[in-house]
């Protein structure tokens, strides 16, 4: 949580700022009950500020927990009397999200403080990071300094290690969905599409869900491979990485029908650029997180220990760490080696339950398309 008297962000005075009436969530405690909450269950009130971002499954605005003065972060859906098909996947995402939030408490974990459902919306409260994502600041600043990458990344793996063990797998892991606060912590969000398996070592064989530059093989491919596990989420912290060391996203400049070719066809890699240069330990912990067999692929608990992401003694996070020169996308890499390498070649808890059961998401139009593609690949 960040205090509000040390980063309060700058509210307009204009009327339009602020939503009409004050909201009263269930503290997050009470949503492992049931959806619909119970109005006698603990509750505080908050108000709501300006939109501060929009993603696929819904919108983020600031606002303010008005009992105890903090700064929150809300996401919401609009709830229609008709909802369309996209409307309801929005819905049932974010109720997925909350009911996968509402046990879960890590450091590397964006925490779930509330849940409201009133007519018009549906809401989930969370703790309000400051520092934006690993993604934004790519994009504003350019590639990391080395140190911060391995930071990072042990974090992500952190947070992992702590979902894995409890049989939650992400499945849409990128830099866009770390979030970064001032002091260099990260924490995982975004859980609209994660899964919940029996163990650590459960399967699930459902249709390819995430983001396709991030995918793993076997989740692209989910029938030759006889389904996937939380090794797909050490795939994807493999290309969040890549993002860091180069400043790009994973198979940057290709088209995403040339990415599902080589990922369901070649089960390829994302390809090391060019001018970026890596050490025996960095390729090391590339090879170990790209590793084509999942059961070759190392766990987030094994891969966290890995010498690459070892930082240098005395090391301390500093926000001009990740705010670099502006052209620095276009200068070389500061991480070096003493070989060459090119891309890795092709190689032939509990469960925990609510109340309410949710839908199944339904199979948004693109996808549609996207089996298309798959049928022309593998006829191919």
């Amino acid at each position: 949580m960040v205090d509000n008297r040390t980063h309060h962000p700058s509210f307009s005075s204009s009327s339009s700022t602020w939503t009409s009436n004050i909201h009263t969530a269930q503290a997050a405690r009470s949503v492992a009950t049931a959806l619909p909450l119970s109005p006698v269950l603990p509750s505080f009130q908050w108000i709501r500020g300006n939109l501060i971002g929009a993603g696929s499954h819904g919108r983020v605005y600031w606002a303010v927990n008005i009992t105890t003065g903090d700064i929150i972060a809300v996401k919401q859906v609009d709830l229609a009397c008709n909802p369309s098909e996209r409307q309801r996947e929005r819905v049932e995402a974010l109720k997925l999200e909350t009911y996968t939030l509402r046990n879960l408490d890590h450091p590397n974990i964006v925490r779930l403080l509330g849940f409201e459902e009133s007519i018009d919306h549906l809401s989930i409260l969370m703790e309000y990071v400051a520092g934006g994502s690993i993604g934004s600041c790519l994009r504003a600043h350019g590639k990391f300094h080395n140190e911060v990458t391995k930071a990072f990344a042990r974090q992500m793996l952190d947070g992992l290690e702590y979902l894995h063990a409890r049989g939650i797998i992400h499945r849409d892991i990128k830099a866009d969905n770390i979030l970064v606060d001032k002091s260099g912590v990260c924490k995982i969000s975004d859980f609209g599409i994660s899964k919940q398996v029996e163990g650590i070592d459960g399967r699930t064989f459902t249709e390819m869900r995430g983001t396709i530059y991030w995918m793993a093989p076997e989740a692209v491919n989910t029938k030759s491979n006889g389904g996937y596990d939380a090794k797909v989420d050490i795939w994807s912290t493999g290309c969040v990485v890549l993002e860091m060391w180069t400043g790009r996203q994973p198979w940057y400049g290709e088209e995403i029908v040339s990415v599902l070719f080589k990922l369901y066809k070649q089960e390829l890699a994302p390809a090391i650029p060019p001018d970026l240069l890596l050490s025996d330990e960095a390729m090391d912990f590339r090879e170990k997180a790209f590793a084509i067999n999942p059961k070759e692929r190392a766990s987030a608990a094994m891969l966290k220990l890995h010498p690459y992401l070892k930082v240098k003694p005395g090391w301390t996070f500093s926000l001009s760490d990740i705010e670099g020169l502006a052209d620095s996308r276009d200068t070389k890499s500061t991480i070096r080696h003493s070989k060459s390498y090119t891309a890795i070649v092709d190689r032939p808890s509990l469960q925990v339950r609510s109340n309410k059961p949710l839908l199944p998401l339904p199979l948004p139009r693109w996808r549609h398309y996207l089996n298309h593609i798959w049928t022309l690949i593998m006829e191919g």
